[in-house]
């Protein structure tokens, strides 16, 4: 097992670990990215973005790939959301923490044995 003071950062709490930061003018990945697809190929009509569909379209509708059908779906309707039921079964109020939860006021995080 690892050393736990090894792996503390080399900066101070409340310090940045970068604190010049980005530099000014830097473009994020899917800022290229997006550029990128609207170059018109040489020896094409349309550019990459037409494209990129056209091919995920094809692979989701003509050859049944589930994966990009499940793109597809995700981009039409949005991804189906998750919920779960949480029940409580202890009456205690939830500033006060038992043996397997640790408590603050507005989190409680049950860890599981």
């Amino acid at each position: 097992m690892a050393n736990k003071s090894t792996l503390k950062p080399p900066w101070k709490k409340g310090q940045s670990g970068n604190p010049a930061g980005k530099k000014p003018g830097t473009r994020s990945l899917t800022t290229l990215l997006r550029e990128a697809l609207e170059v018109i190929g040489e020896g094409q009509k349309d550019p990459y973005s037409e494209l990129l569909v056209k091919k995920v379209m094809k692979m989701a509708i003509a050859d049944g790939n589930e994966q990009m059908i499940k793109l597809c779906w995700g981009y039409l309707e949005g991804m189906p959301k998750e919920t779960k039921e949480l029940n409580i079964r202890d009456q205690r109020p939830l500033d006060e923490p038992n043996k397997n939860n640790s408590v603050s006021k507005d989190k409680v995080v049950i860890e599981e044995d």
